[in-house]
């Protein structure tokens, strides 16, 4: 009896014992598989760290340039305002002449408006006097014109007048000479009845 009760008991905790294996194997084998996947996991996360390290290499590189291409902008943005503020001083310094410079134009225009309205005032008194002798020339000018008609008319009259002392002596010169009586030599005595001689024609 107590042999077959060790077999019982034998023959349960050897169903027992290969329950046990067979969730041992089964548990080995999930863990295999496990293992299997967490190499498989491991092999992509290191494909994908090394995808990320090449990809960060990458990143530092355009990081790099796009480092050194922003300090190079800077420096030329640098140059530039310095540039601009030595243009904007000297645009400055410029307005600044030029604003002493229009003032110093308004003072010389207003000088020059003054002498302008003081030549202008002489202007017209060298206008008006000008027109004074304008008419005094025309004055001048009729007394010369009449000066000259005048002279002209004496010219004839001393010209006709010689024409007729010239006949008259002729006349004379063709005339017997009466003699001189004493004490008289250009007046000669008249014969009574005798008319005096007639003044050449012209006279």
């Amino acid at each position: 009896m107590h042999r077959a009760e060790d077999a019982d008991r034998l023959e349960t905790e050897l169903q027992k014992a290969q329950t046990d294996l067979a969730a041992a194997q089964a548990a080995n084998a999930q863990t295999t598989a496990d293992l299997a996947a967490a190499k498989t996991q491991a092999e992509a996360l290191q494909k994908e760290l090394e995808a990320a390290r090449a990809q960060l290499a990458q990143l530092k590189t355009a990081s790099e340039t796009q480092s050194a291409e922003l300090k190079k902008q800077i420096d030329s943005e640098k140059t530039t305002a310095a540039s601009q503020k030595e243009r904007a001083d000297k645009a400055e310094n410029a307005h600044k002449t030029a604003v002493g410079q229009v003032a110093s134009l308004r003072e010389e225009a207003l000088r020059q408006a003054e002498t302008l309205t003081g030549v202008r005032t002489e202007l017209k008194a060298t206008a008006e006097e000008r027109d004074a002798l304008k008419v005094r020339s025309e004055e001048l000018q009729k007394a010369v014109t009449a000066a000259e008609t005048a002279a002209k008319q004496t010219r004839e009259e001393l010209e006709a007048l010689k024409k007729t002392v010239e006949e008259n002596k002729k006349a004379d010169e063709t005339k017997p000479a009466d003699p001189p009586q004493e004490g008289t030599t250009e007046e000669q005595p008249k014969v009574e009845g005798e008319k005096p001689a007639e003044p050449a024609a012209g006279n």
